[in-house]
Protein backbone atom coordinates (compact mmCIF):
# COMPACT_ATOMS: atom_id res chain seq x y z
CA UNK A 1 0.00 0.00 0.00
CA UNK A 2 2.70 2.48 1.06
CA UNK A 3 4.89 1.45 -1.88
CA UNK A 4 2.00 2.04 -4.32
CA UNK A 5 1.33 5.47 -2.83
CA UNK A 6 5.00 6.40 -3.14
CA UNK A 7 5.02 5.23 -6.76
CA UNK A 8 1.90 7.26 -7.56
CA UNK A 9 3.37 10.38 -5.96
CA UNK A 10 6.68 9.88 -7.77
CA UNK A 11 4.93 9.43 -11.13
CA UNK A 12 2.75 12.49 -10.56
CA UNK A 13 5.79 14.56 -9.65
CA UNK A 14 7.68 13.34 -12.73
CA UNK A 15 4.77 14.26 -15.00
CA UNK A 16 4.47 17.70 -13.34
CA UNK A 17 8.18 18.31 -13.97
CA UNK A 18 8.08 17.16 -17.58
CA UNK A 19 5.26 19.38 -18.77
CA UNK A 20 7.09 22.73 -18.40
CA UNK A 21 10.34 21.26 -19.75
CA UNK A 22 8.65 19.97 -22.91
CA UNK A 23 6.79 23.23 -23.42
CA UNK A 24 10.02 25.23 -23.08
CA UNK A 25 11.68 23.68 -26.13
CA UNK A 26 11.59 27.05 -27.94
CA UNK A 27 12.81 29.26 -25.11
CA UNK A 28 15.40 29.16 -22.31
CA UNK A 29 15.32 31.63 -19.40
CA UNK A 30 18.48 33.05 -17.84
CA UNK A 31 20.47 30.36 -15.99
CA UNK A 32 19.45 30.05 -12.36
CA UNK A 33 15.93 31.41 -12.89
CA UNK A 34 13.23 29.96 -10.65
CA UNK A 35 9.95 29.07 -12.32
CA UNK A 36 7.04 30.57 -10.39
CA UNK A 37 4.20 29.74 -12.75
CA UNK A 38 3.26 27.53 -15.68
CA UNK A 39 -0.13 26.92 -17.27
CA UNK A 40 -1.59 25.87 -20.60
CA UNK A 41 -5.17 25.92 -21.82
CA UNK A 42 -7.39 26.58 -24.82
CA UNK A 43 -8.89 30.06 -24.83
CA UNK A 44 -11.53 31.63 -27.08
CA UNK A 45 -11.11 35.28 -26.07
CA UNK A 46 -7.46 35.80 -25.16
CA UNK A 47 -6.43 39.43 -24.69
CA UNK A 48 -3.34 40.61 -26.61
CA UNK A 49 -2.17 44.17 -25.95
CA UNK A 50 -0.52 45.93 -28.91
CA UNK A 51 -0.17 49.43 -27.51
CA UNK A 52 0.41 51.43 -24.34
CA UNK A 53 -2.01 50.62 -21.52
CA UNK A 54 -4.01 53.39 -19.88
CA UNK A 55 -6.91 53.53 -17.49
CA UNK A 56 -9.66 55.86 -18.71
CA UNK A 57 -12.64 56.40 -16.39
CA UNK A 58 -11.79 53.18 -14.59
CA UNK A 59 -11.59 51.12 -17.80
CA UNK A 60 -8.35 49.56 -19.09
CA UNK A 61 -7.80 51.02 -22.56
CA UNK A 62 -4.79 49.90 -24.64
CA UNK A 63 -3.95 52.04 -27.65
CA UNK A 64 -4.44 48.85 -29.68
CA UNK A 65 -5.52 45.33 -28.79
CA UNK A 66 -6.74 42.03 -30.21
CA UNK A 67 -8.85 39.15 -28.95
CA UNK A 68 -7.75 35.76 -30.21
CA UNK A 69 -8.57 32.07 -30.00
CA UNK A 70 -5.90 29.45 -29.47
CA UNK A 71 -3.80 27.38 -27.08
CA UNK A 72 -2.16 29.71 -24.56
CA UNK A 73 0.96 28.63 -22.65
CA UNK A 74 2.24 30.86 -19.84
CA UNK A 75 5.48 30.90 -17.85
CA UNK A 76 6.82 33.19 -15.16
CA UNK A 77 10.29 33.16 -13.62
CA UNK A 78 12.01 34.93 -10.77
CA UNK A 79 15.43 36.00 -12.03
CA UNK A 80 18.66 35.55 -10.01
CA UNK A 81 19.89 38.54 -8.04
CA UNK A 82 22.25 40.77 -10.01
CA UNK A 83 20.35 40.72 -13.32
CA UNK A 84 18.41 43.79 -14.49
CA UNK A 85 15.07 43.67 -16.26
CA UNK A 86 16.79 45.13 -19.34
CA UNK A 87 19.36 42.31 -19.39
CA UNK A 88 16.60 39.74 -18.99
CA UNK A 89 14.66 41.28 -21.89
CA UNK A 90 17.72 41.37 -24.15
CA UNK A 91 18.46 37.71 -23.34
CA UNK A 92 14.91 36.84 -24.39
CA UNK A 93 15.11 38.81 -27.67
CA UNK A 94 18.27 36.95 -28.69
CA UNK A 95 16.29 33.71 -28.79
CA UNK A 96 13.89 34.78 -31.54
CA UNK A 97 15.17 34.48 -35.10
CA UNK A 98 14.17 36.32 -38.27
CA UNK A 99 11.05 34.21 -38.73
CA UNK A 100 9.43 36.04 -35.79
CA UNK A 101 8.20 39.51 -36.76
CA UNK A 102 8.01 42.16 -34.02
CA UNK A 103 4.45 43.52 -33.92
CA UNK A 104 4.88 45.81 -30.93
CA UNK A 105 7.59 46.75 -28.45
CA UNK A 106 7.87 49.28 -25.66
CA UNK A 107 9.95 50.03 -22.58
CA UNK A 108 9.61 52.08 -19.43
CA UNK A 109 6.70 54.49 -19.07
CA UNK A 110 5.88 54.29 -22.79
CA UNK A 111 4.28 50.89 -22.05
CA UNK A 112 1.78 52.51 -19.72
CA UNK A 113 0.90 51.17 -16.30
CA UNK A 114 2.73 48.10 -15.00
CA UNK A 115 -0.06 47.69 -12.48
CA UNK A 116 -2.65 47.29 -15.23
CA UNK A 117 -0.49 44.95 -17.31
CA UNK A 118 0.31 42.74 -14.32
CA UNK A 119 -3.09 42.55 -12.69
CA UNK A 120 -5.56 42.99 -15.54
CA UNK A 121 -3.81 41.72 -18.66
CA UNK A 122 -1.47 38.99 -17.37
CA UNK A 123 -3.37 38.41 -14.09
CA UNK A 124 -0.09 37.92 -12.24
CA UNK A 125 0.26 40.32 -9.32
CA UNK A 126 3.96 39.51 -8.90
CA UNK A 127 4.60 41.24 -12.23
CA UNK A 128 3.55 44.60 -10.81
CA UNK A 129 6.69 46.72 -10.61
CA UNK A 130 8.22 50.06 -11.40
CA UNK A 131 6.96 51.48 -14.71
CA UNK A 132 10.40 52.80 -15.67
CA UNK A 133 11.91 49.29 -15.44
CA UNK A 134 9.45 47.35 -17.62
CA UNK A 135 9.96 45.90 -21.10
CA UNK A 136 7.22 44.46 -23.32
CA UNK A 137 7.27 42.81 -26.75
CA UNK A 138 4.84 40.95 -29.02
CA UNK A 139 6.12 38.82 -31.91
CA UNK A 140 4.29 36.97 -34.70
CA UNK A 141 5.54 33.74 -36.25
CA UNK A 142 3.84 32.40 -39.36
CA UNK A 143 4.71 28.83 -40.28
CA UNK A 144 5.72 29.00 -43.95
CA UNK A 145 4.15 25.74 -45.14
CA UNK A 146 1.03 26.18 -42.97
CA UNK A 147 1.45 22.72 -41.39
CA UNK A 148 1.72 24.28 -37.94
CA UNK A 149 -0.41 27.08 -36.46
CA UNK A 150 0.80 30.66 -36.50
CA UNK A 151 2.19 31.70 -33.12
CA UNK A 152 2.13 34.85 -31.04
CA UNK A 153 4.98 35.34 -28.57
CA UNK A 154 4.67 37.82 -25.69
CA UNK A 155 7.62 38.75 -23.48
CA UNK A 156 7.48 40.96 -20.39
CA UNK A 157 10.31 41.79 -17.97
CA UNK A 158 9.91 43.92 -14.84
CA UNK A 159 11.81 45.02 -11.75
CA UNK A 160 9.72 45.32 -8.63
CA UNK A 161 10.13 47.92 -5.90
CA UNK A 162 12.07 45.39 -3.78
CA UNK A 163 14.62 45.05 -6.65
CA UNK A 164 13.48 41.53 -7.58
CA UNK A 165 13.27 40.91 -11.31
CA UNK A 166 10.61 38.75 -12.98
CA UNK A 167 10.10 37.55 -16.52
CA UNK A 168 6.81 36.51 -18.09
CA UNK A 169 6.35 34.62 -21.37
CA UNK A 170 3.29 33.68 -23.38
CA UNK A 171 3.14 31.40 -26.40
CA UNK A 172 -0.19 31.53 -28.21
CA UNK A 173 -0.70 28.84 -30.86
CA UNK A 174 -3.43 30.54 -32.89
CA UNK A 175 -6.53 28.65 -33.99
CA UNK A 176 -7.13 28.32 -37.78
CA UNK A 177 -8.10 31.65 -39.32
CA UNK A 178 -6.81 33.74 -36.43
CA UNK A 179 -3.52 34.68 -38.13
CA UNK A 180 -5.41 36.93 -40.54
CA UNK A 181 -6.08 39.30 -37.62
CA UNK A 182 -2.40 40.25 -37.74
CA UNK A 183 -1.81 40.37 -41.51
CA UNK A 184 -1.48 44.15 -41.69
CA UNK A 185 0.64 44.28 -38.52
CA UNK A 186 2.95 41.57 -39.89
CA UNK A 187 3.29 43.32 -43.24
CA UNK A 188 4.19 46.63 -41.59
CA UNK A 189 6.70 44.83 -39.38
CA UNK A 190 8.19 43.05 -42.39
CA UNK A 191 8.66 46.35 -44.26
CA UNK A 192 10.29 47.89 -41.18
CA UNK A 193 12.73 44.98 -40.76
CA UNK A 194 13.59 45.17 -44.47
CA UNK A 195 14.39 48.87 -44.16
CA UNK A 196 16.47 48.48 -41.00
CA UNK A 197 18.20 45.15 -41.75
CA UNK A 198 18.52 45.37 -45.51
CA UNK A 199 16.92 41.99 -46.22
CA UNK A 200 14.12 39.69 -45.09
CA UNK A 201 13.29 36.04 -45.63
CA UNK A 202 10.20 36.02 -47.83
CA UNK A 203 9.68 32.26 -47.75
CA UNK A 204 11.37 29.07 -46.66
CA UNK A 205 11.61 26.51 -49.45
CA UNK A 206 11.34 22.74 -49.61
CA UNK A 207 14.09 21.02 -51.56
CA UNK A 208 11.54 18.92 -53.44
CA UNK A 209 9.52 21.90 -54.77
CA UNK A 210 10.36 24.71 -57.16
CA UNK A 211 10.61 28.20 -55.71
CA UNK A 212 7.40 30.23 -55.95
CA UNK A 213 5.89 33.06 -53.96
CA UNK A 214 2.65 32.49 -52.11
CA UNK A 215 -0.38 34.58 -53.11
CA UNK A 216 -0.01 36.52 -49.85
CA UNK A 217 3.67 37.26 -50.57
CA UNK A 218 2.85 38.39 -54.11
CA UNK A 219 0.21 40.83 -52.82
CA UNK A 220 2.58 42.21 -50.19
CA UNK A 221 5.47 42.62 -52.64
CA UNK A 222 3.23 44.26 -55.24
CA UNK A 223 2.13 46.81 -52.65
CA UNK A 224 5.74 47.42 -51.53
CA UNK A 225 6.94 47.96 -55.10
CA UNK A 226 4.06 50.30 -55.86
CA UNK A 227 4.64 52.43 -52.77
CA UNK A 228 8.42 52.56 -53.29
CA UNK A 229 8.67 52.87 -57.07
CA UNK A 230 12.12 54.52 -56.95
CA UNK A 231 13.67 51.88 -54.70
CA UNK A 232 15.60 48.91 -56.05
CA UNK A 233 15.01 45.42 -54.66
CA UNK A 234 16.27 41.95 -55.48
CA UNK A 235 14.66 38.54 -55.01
CA UNK A 236 17.41 36.05 -54.19
CA UNK A 237 16.95 32.27 -54.23
CA UNK A 238 19.23 30.23 -51.95
CA UNK A 239 19.58 26.47 -52.40
CA UNK A 240 21.65 24.07 -50.26
CA UNK A 241 22.14 20.41 -51.07
CA UNK A 242 25.31 18.67 -49.92
CA UNK A 243 24.85 15.97 -52.57
CA UNK A 244 24.68 18.44 -55.46
CA UNK A 245 27.48 20.28 -57.25
CA UNK A 246 27.78 23.96 -56.38
CA UNK A 247 27.44 24.93 -60.06
CA UNK A 248 24.19 22.99 -60.46
CA UNK A 249 22.72 24.69 -57.39
CA UNK A 250 23.58 28.09 -58.84
CA UNK A 251 22.01 27.14 -62.16
CA UNK A 252 18.87 25.81 -60.47
CA UNK A 253 18.47 28.86 -58.27
CA UNK A 254 19.01 31.24 -61.22
CA UNK A 255 16.22 29.55 -63.17
CA UNK A 256 13.94 29.72 -60.14
CA UNK A 257 14.79 33.38 -59.57
CA UNK A 258 13.85 34.22 -63.15
CA UNK A 259 10.57 32.36 -62.66
CA UNK A 260 9.85 34.57 -59.63
CA UNK A 261 10.28 37.68 -61.76
CA UNK A 262 7.88 36.23 -64.31
CA UNK A 263 5.45 35.41 -61.50
CA UNK A 264 5.49 39.05 -60.34
CA UNK A 265 5.12 40.30 -63.92
CA UNK A 266 2.16 37.98 -64.43
CA UNK A 267 0.56 39.49 -61.31
CA UNK A 268 1.00 43.00 -62.81
CA UNK A 269 3.63 43.94 -60.27
CA UNK A 270 5.82 47.02 -60.81
CA UNK A 271 9.01 45.13 -61.73
CA UNK A 272 11.08 47.92 -63.31
CA UNK A 273 13.16 48.19 -60.12
CA UNK A 274 12.95 44.51 -59.15
CA UNK A 275 15.97 42.33 -59.86
CA UNK A 276 16.51 38.61 -59.31
CA UNK A 277 19.52 36.47 -58.48
CA UNK A 278 20.18 32.79 -57.97
CA UNK A 279 22.83 32.38 -55.28
CA UNK A 280 22.80 28.61 -54.94
CA UNK A 281 24.85 27.84 -51.81
CA UNK A 282 27.31 30.70 -52.37
CA UNK A 283 25.87 33.17 -49.83
CA UNK A 284 25.09 31.22 -46.64
CA UNK A 285 23.65 32.74 -43.47
CA UNK A 286 24.04 30.94 -40.15
CA UNK A 287 21.10 28.69 -39.35
CA UNK A 288 19.38 29.29 -42.69
CA UNK A 289 18.03 26.70 -45.13
CA UNK A 290 16.59 26.88 -48.68
CA UNK A 291 14.73 30.17 -48.99
CA UNK A 292 13.70 33.25 -50.97
CA UNK A 293 15.09 36.52 -49.65
CA UNK A 294 14.11 40.05 -50.56
CA UNK A 295 17.13 42.35 -50.49
CA UNK A 296 17.05 46.14 -50.36
CA UNK A 297 19.56 47.41 -52.95
CA UNK A 298 19.09 51.14 -52.47
CA UNK A 299 16.69 53.35 -50.53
Amino acid sequence: MIVNQVLKISMAFAIWCLVPIQALADFTPIAGSYQKHYSQKEETNHWVVLGAVEKVKGIITPEREARVEGKVSRWMWQIPVGQTSEEVFEHAMQQFDESVLPLYQCSGRSCGSSNELANKVFQQSMLYGRDEFQYYWVGFEQNQDKTEPATLWIVYAIQRGNQRVFQYLEKVALAPGQASLFTEDAQRAQAKVLKEQGYIVMQELKSSKSAALSAESVRWLKDLLHKNSNTQYALVVHRYNKKAEASSLVSQSQQEAQALLEQMAGANGFIQKLYVHGAGAMMPRAGMSDRIELVLINK
